[in-house]
């Protein structure tokens, strides 16, 4: 399943009402010239977050064979904690890029996605 429960993310939030802050923050960041420093990650992180599908929403860029949802994966790996957690200004809590990262490593060796599991690197699980 790619999805992960209120249960679970609640626990990322530093503070109770930390979902409703995250959409907010959300809001701000699309609509602001803030949205050109999103990268592919970043809207990986924010559907993991929310507990959505996170590989719905992601389409192949022009002239790729590689579905974005891989491309979000490869940054999100090659990214540290502080560079995912800093546009979310202090909502999450420090080791949610870790379970982030987690997560979707799970989905990827258990589920062993076609055609691209060849091609998709096991994600390094460090926060």
């Amino acid at each position: 399943m790619k999805t992960l429960n209120r249960t679970i993310t609640s626990s990322f939030f530093n503070s109770p009402d930390g979902f409703t802050q995250l959409k907010e923050r959300w809001s701000e960041l699309v609509n602001s010239e803030a949205k050109h420093d999103l990268t592919a990650a970043h809207h990986l992180a924010y559907a993991v977050l929310r507990g959505k599908d996170w590989t719905k929403g992601f389409t192949f860029p022009k002239d790729s064979e590689t579905p974005m949802v891989y491309i979000a994966i490869q940054q999100l790996n090659s990214y540290r904690a502080p560079r995912i957690l800093s546009v979310f200004d202090g909502i999450l809590s420090p080791d949610v890029v870790y379970h982030i990262k987690n997560h979707i490593n799970s989905q990827y060796i258990l589920e062993g996605d076609e055609p691209y599991v060849g091609t998709t690197p096991k994600m390094e699980v460090t926060a």
